[in-house]
C-alpha cells in the first residue's frame, strides 16, 4: 500500500488561507503539531477536492461580504455570483 507522510506542528493553521492550504496538498509532507500521519494517496484526492469547494466558498462568502457591506451594490453582487457560478 502506497501511503503519503504529513507532519504536524502546532504552529501551523490548518486553513490559513487557500495559497497555503493549497500548496500543503500539493506536496505530500506537511507540518502540523509534530506528529507523523500517514494518508493514502485516494484521501489526498478528497482533500484536493475539498479544498477547491473551500476556496469557492470562501469567494462566495467575500461576495456576500461585500454586498452586506456595502461595496457591491445588487446589480453588481448578482453579476459577481454569476461569474462565481460559472455564467457569462
Amino acid at each position: 500500500m502506497v501511503t503519503s507522510t504529513v507532519i504536524v506542528t502546532s504552529t501551523t493553521r490548518f486553513v490559513s488561507s487557500r495559497t497555503n492550504l493549497s500548496m500543503r496538498l500539493r506536496t505530500t509532507t506537511t507540518q502540523m503539531r509534530g506528529a507523523i500521519v500517514l494518508y493514502k494517496p485516494e484521501t489526498l484526492e478528497v482533500l484536493k477536492k475539498q479544498v477547491a469547494a473551500i476556496n469557492k466558498l470562501s469567494e462566495v462568502m467575500r461576495v456576500i461580504d461585500y454586498l452586506y457591506s456595502s461595496d457591491y451594490g445588487e446589480d453588481t453582487f448578482l453579476e459577481a455570483m454569476r461569474k462565481l457560478e460559472g455564467h457569462p
